[in-house]
């Protein structure tokens, strides 16, 4: 049996040890007003430093860039993030393909299609399944990025079944990355001698009241669980974290500057680890629910476009499913778009230089 590591749960923490017990020391409203105070000075002084491109910026600094002061300086960012985009990646695009192995989930997300009160037939993929959609998948391109997405039920798609999916998907895909439940770090360990290269997990939000309204029932309800996970993640020595908010339930402001407090403190500590950000964005698709505060469409570009790291790339989450999108034209409008929203967000903060 594993030893247990330092950020896994114990007798004295039901939810384990991490970030959860760092977050406190940043204020929702205080986060709030320090985006809306900032001025054109504040956003001249913050560019000129990125452009200089000799340290990294602060998750304030990242605020300022996403105030209303900086809405006239969107055109100075996009030549920015091109110019840095180029410097570390060249014209490369890297994609991923995703894989839903199962629809199973215990919890009652009021804004997701998995909720456990929505009715219809969930379904696991047998092994022998997975291995088809692994081979259907590679008919449709050379993909080598695969994206291994399911519900969170443990007794159906818990550590042992995720670990016969990688170690069945392993033979056909070079890089292997999971969002599933948040597990032990221990679990994280054990699968990544199985073939796991990375996790994505979704905060969804920081605030922490809120969260618990749109999260209720089952183990994601439990904020600290979800906000320790990835100090799990860091201490299995999983190679690469991808995290992200859900634009649309909260201040989007404030949460990415809360994600980007995050990923600062992830990088001091796990800095072995490569991380990505996410930033997908809840539109309106049904009375019942809709989006409380969804950005406006002119500042996703900001948002990427103002994080930074050497260690650090940007993933468009939820990507596009329809066979149409891989229509030359249309594929290189995603390839401009992508280059774009990802280009400063090699700049504005980097972990320390190791």
């Amino acid at each position: 049996m594993q030893a247990k590591k330092k950020s896994d749960p114990d007798i004295n923490s039901v939810f384990g040890y991490g970030y959860a017990d760092e977050i406190g020391q940043y204020d929702w409203d205080e986060t709030i007003k320090m985006v809306d105070s900032s001025t054109e000075a504040d956003v001249r002084r913050v560019l000129a430093k990125a452009a200089r491109n000799k340290k990294p910026l602060t998750p304030e600094e990242f605020g300022v860039l996403i105030s209303e002061a900086a809405d006239p300086f969107i055109e100075e960012m996009a030549q920015l993030s091109k110019r840095f985009t180029q410097e570390r990646f060249g014209n490369t695009i890297s994609m991923y393909i995703p894989m839903y192995v199962s629809n199973a989930c215990t919890n009652k997300c009021v804004y997701c299609g998995f909720n456990h009160d929505n009715p219809f037939a969930r379904t696991s993929l047998t092994m022998a399944q997975v291995e088809e959609e692994c081979k259907a998948i590679k008919k449709l391109g050379p993909f080598e990025n695969l994206l291994i997405v399911s519900g969170e039920y443990p007794s159906k798609c818990g550590v042992d079944y995720m670990e016969n999916v990688l170690r069945t998907c392993r033979p056909y895909f070079h890089n292997l990355t999971i969002e599933v439940q948040p597990l032990r770090s221990r679990e994280y360990e054990r699968l990544t001698h199985s073939g796991l290269n990375g996790v994505v997990c979704f905060m969804e939000t920081y605030h922490r009241e809120s969260y618990k309204k749109y999260h209720p029932r089952g183990m994601k309800s439990h904020y600290a669980w979800r906000l320790n996970g990835y100090d799990r993640m860091g201490e299995a020595g999983v190679h690469k974290i991808g995290m992200g908010i859900l634009i649309g339930l909260e201040d989007w402001r404030a949460d990415t500057v809360m994600m980007a407090r995050h990923l600062r403190y992830l990088q001091r500590k796990y800095w072995r680890t490569r991380y990505s950000i996410n930033f997908p964005r809840m539109r309106h698709f049904h009375e019942r629910r809709k989006p409380d505060r969804t950005g406006r469409i002119r500042h996703m570009p900001r948002c990427p476009g103002t994080i930074r790291s050497e260690r650090f790339t940007f993933s468009e989450v939820g990507g596009r499913r329809n066979p149409e999108a891989w229509n030359g034209s249309r594929l290189e409008r995603l390839g401009f778009s992508v280059r774009l929203i990802s280009g400063i967000l090699n700049q504005i903060y980097t972990g320390p230089k190791l």
